[in-house]
């Protein structure tokens, strides 16, 4: 590979040294002083305020500490499931904490939860902790937790239990754009989504 050349410090005075690196406009010593300079006449970064119009966020105490609260828990999570809207209630009030799927997941952590057929509306979220495959026998054990009262219900022919853990409700959703044909997982958070 080969290597990039280095240019000349631009600092006005021409000190003659290189420049830091490629991409660098002056020298270490140059830079030193001009980041000095700006920060002693308040024209450094310590005085940004965002451009004209567009101050940023200025909030103080309470207000500044919610600030952004809602796009970080958007950001904590980059998928949802989607679950149709009686078994998703059921999730939510954590009166279900096992969704059975056809499929194993290998994923964990926290996820959003999308309403089937509501179309770009996150209502919740939980942690998602453990995937097993289930038996008949199984099954019938623990219809407490998954909530289907008959075998017979499932039209699959493997069955999955994805563990839920610390379910809940957002007070408003969230929105996203979904992707049509997403059925099982729909990406809320990424190059694609317009935030």
């Amino acid at each position: 590979m080969k290597a990039m050349k280095r240019k000349k410090c631009q600092n006005f005075r021409q000190c003659g040294r290189k420049a830091k690196s490629s991409r660098a406009k002056f020298c270490l010593p140059c830079f030193k002083e001009t980041a000095a300079a700006k920060a002693r006449t308040g024209t450094g970064n310590s005085q940004a305020r965002g451009n004209p119009g567009n101050a940023g966020n200025i909030n103080r105490g309470r207000k500044k500490i919610s600030a952004g609260r809602r796009s970080g828990v958007k950001r904590c999570a980059k998928f949802a499931l989607v679950v149709k809207g009686y078994w998703l209630d059921k999730i939510l009030a954590r009166e279900k904490d096992w969704e059975i799927r056809s499929c194993s997941t290998a994923r964990r952590g926290f996820i959003h939860f999308a309403q089937s057929k509501a179309g770009g509306a996150l209502v919740g979220r939980a942690r998602l902790v453990d995937c097993q495959e289930l038996n008949k026998a199984t099954f019938l054990q623990n219809i407490a937790r998954h909530q289907v009262p008959r075998w017979s219900m499932v039209p699959y022919k493997r069955v999955f239990a994805w563990v839920l853990q610390d379910a809940q409700r957002y007070a408003q959703p969230l929105h996203y754009k979904h992707k049509q044909g997403a059925v099982i997982w729909a990406k809320t958070w990424g190059k694609d989504q317009n935030q």
